[in-house]
C-alpha cells in the first residue's frame, strides 16, 4: 500500500497534504479493523478451549492390588460441543491404598464417565455403580470429583459371561486409550488380565482360550503397526529384515526377543472314595424257649431285637403276658446280631491347575 501510495506522489505532483492524509486515514482504519476481528476471533476460541481436570478417585478393597488389572475409566463427551471426544484412561492400584485417585485434564463440557472393572490376581472381580454423567460447567473450581465405587464379587460368583463382557471391553480400551493404556503398557494389562482368568478355577477352559485369542491378535495387530512404521522410517533396514525373515521362515521365528508366558488350563484328578453314611451296629435282642414232648425247654423260639424303637422294657412286657396267658417259664436267652454300614462311593477328587503351552506375549507365538 505505502509503495502504491509513493507511486501516486511521484507521477501525481499536484496531489494536495490533505488528500495524503485522507489515505493515511483509510489505511489506518482498515489496519484498525483487522485487529479488531482478529481479537475477536482469538477471544471466542481460548473461551472454546477452556478446560477442567478430572479428579478420577477409585475406592475398592484390600483384594486390589498391583497384581490386579487397573480400573479404566471411559471418558466420553456428552454435548455437542465436545461429542467427538471419546478414549479410556487406567488408574493404577496401590497395594497399600483402598482409594487411588488420578488427574485427567479434559475440555470443559459435559461427560458420561464409566468405568471397566479390574481382576485381581485369583480371577475375582468388581461390580461398579454405572455411568456418572459429569458436567464440568457448572464447577466453581477446576478439580471436579468423579466418586466411582467398586463392589467386590467373589472368586466362586464371578460368570463367564461377565468376565468374557470385562476382557471385551478391556482390549477396546487398549486400542482407544491415551498414555496410560499405549504400547507396553496395554501388553502387560493384556497380559495380566490372562493371568488372573487362568487362576480362576470356576471360570471354563473356553472363555480362558478366548481370552488368549484376543490377546494374541492384539499382539499380532500391535507388531503389524510396528512393523509398517519401521518400515516408512528406514527402508534400508526393512531390506535386510526381509531377508532375515526369509532365511529363518522355515523356524518362524522373528527378529525380537520371545517374552514366553505360561497358558494354564485345568483338568481333573479323580479320587474315588468309600463314604460311611451308617456305621455298622451290633443289636442285642432277646430268643424265647419252646417246650418240648418230653417237657423240657430249647431256646429256638422267637427272637426280639431292641431297634427301631424298641427297647427290653416292651420285651419284658411281652413276656409277662405269656407266663400269665401261655404259661411261660419265663426265661430267655440273649442273642446279638451285626448290622453292616451303609456306604456309597464318591469322587472326591480336585481340579489341578497345569501350563499346557506357552506362548509369547509379543507375537502370540507358541511352543
Amino acid at each position: 500500500m505505502k509503495r502504491k501510495m509513493v507511486l501516486l506522489i511521484k507521477n501525481h505532483k499536484i496531489l494536495t497534504a490533505e488528500i495524503v492524509i485522507i489515505f493515511i486515514a483509510i489505511i489506518v482504519l482498515i489496519i484498525l479493523g483487522i485487529l479488531g476481528v482478529f481479537n475477536s476471533n482469538t477471544i471466542e476460541t481460548n473461551e472454546q478451549e477452556k478446560t477442567n481436570i478430572l479428579n478420577l478417585s477409585i475406592t475398592a478393597d484390600e483384594n486390589w492390588t498391583e497384581d490386579s488389572t487397573p480400573a479404566i475409566v471411559h471418558i466420553k463427551g456428552n454435548c455437542e460441543d465436545i461429542k467427538e471426544i471419546d478414549f479410556y484412561h487406567a488408574v493404577m492400584p496401590e497395594n497399600t491404598k483402598t482409594t487411588v485417585s488420578d488427574l485427567v485434564e479434559v475440555l470443559t463440557g459435559k461427560y458420561e464417565i464409566s468405568v471397566i472393572p479390574p481382576i485381581n490376581k485369583d480371577g475375582s472381580t468388581y461390580k461398579t455403580n454405572g455411568v456418572i454423567t459429569v458436567d464440568t460447567t457448572i464447577e466453581t473450581g477446576e478439580n471436579v470429583l468423579v466418586d466411582i465405587i467398586l463392589e467386590y464379587v467373589k472368586v466362586e460368583d464371578v460368570k463367564d459371561e461377565e468376565l468374557k463382557e470385562i476382557v471385551s471391553q478391556i482390549q477396546t480400551a487398549t486400542e482407544k486409550g491415551d498414555e496410560s493404556l499405549e504400547g507396553e503398557i496395554g501388553k502387560n494389562i493384556l497380559n495380566k488380565m490372562q493371568i488372573n482368568i487362568n487362576n480362576n478355577t470356576n471360570i471354563t477352559d473356553e472363555t480362558k482360550q478366548e481370552t488368549s485369542n484376543i490377546i494374541e491378535e492384539s499382539n499380532t495387530v500391535s507388531n503389524s503397526e510396528t512393523t509398517s512404521n519401521d518400515n516408512k522410517s528406514n527402508v534400508d533396514n526393512t531390506s535386510k529384515d526381509s531377508e532375515s525373515s526369509t532365511s529363518n521362515s522355515g523356524n518362524n521365528e522373528s527378529s525380537h526377543i520371545h517374552t514366553w508366558v505360561d497358558h494354564t488350563a485345568t483338568r481333573w484328578v479323580s479320587n474315588i472314595v468309600t463314604v460311611v453314611d451308617k456305621p455298622a451296629q451290633t443289636i442285642n435282642g432277646a430268643r424265647l424257649y419252646t417246650k418240648n414232648a418230653d417237657g423240657t425247654w430249647t431256646a429256638n423260639g422267637e427272637t426280639y431285637w431292641f431297634e427301631n424303637g424298641f427297647t427290653i422294657d416292651d420285651f419284658k412286657n411281652i413276656l409277662k403276658d405269656k407266663v400269665k396267658n401261655e404259661g411261660y417259664i419265663g426265661n430267655y436267652q440273649n442273642v446279638t446280631k451285626t448290622v453292616p454300614a451303609v456306604t456309597h462311593t464318591e469322587d472326591q477328587g480336585y481340579n489341578e491347575t497345569y501350563v499346557d503351552y506357552q506362548y509369547c506375549s509379543v507375537c502370540g507365538q507358541k511352543r
